[in-house]
């Protein structure tokens, strides 16, 4: 059995974006538009991963298709909750699927 045939759980992506205002930098999502396919995990062994100078435990480990266009710091909707991306991995680098690490969006926004 492969990671791919676990993927059987919706998701949608909003995509960050950063513009300057009066000299500071104001963050604002736009929904992606499509609907991907992953295999979502609550890990077993808590993993700290540091992101935007602040550490965070990882609450889901996701899993996708190694094309979905999915960059650190976009929040992925899944079952009604809201966790932003704070780690991106290209599982062993052989180009097979993409793990991501997320947060609860609740817990630090």
């Amino acid at each position: 059995m492969s990671i791919q045939d676990y993927m059987q759980t919706d998701f949608t992506i909003s995509t960050r974006s950063e513009t300057k205002v009066g000299g500071r930098n104001v963050m604002s999502y736009t929904p992606e538009g499509n609907t991907y396919r992953c295999a979502i995990f609550t890990p077993s062994i808590s993993k700290t991963v540091r992101f935007g100078k602040q550490d965070f435990i990882i609450s889901k480990n996701l899993y996708c298709n190694l094309g979905t266009p999915i960059k650190l710091g976009d929040i992925i909707i899944i079952g009604g909750g809201n966790y932003d991306v704070i780690s991106l991995l290209d599982t062993n680098n052989i180009g097979h699927h993409l793990a991501l690490g997320l947060i609860e969006r609740e817990s630090w926004v």
